[in-house]
C-alpha cells in the first residue's frame, strides 16, 4: 500500500489493471486448455 502513495494513484491504477488483466488472461488459458 505504501507503493500506491509513492508512485501515484494514476500510475498505480494502470499497473494494477495491467497485472489483473494479465492474470485474467493466464487463468482463461488454463481453464480453456483442455
Amino acid at each position: 500500500m505504501l507503493l500506491v502513495t509513492r508512485i501515484g494513484c494514476e500510475t498505480d491504477s494502470l499497473i494494477v489493471y495491467d497485472i489483473i488483466h494479465t492474470l485474467a488472461n493466464l487463468f482463461e488459458m488454463r481453464f480453456y486448455d483442455d
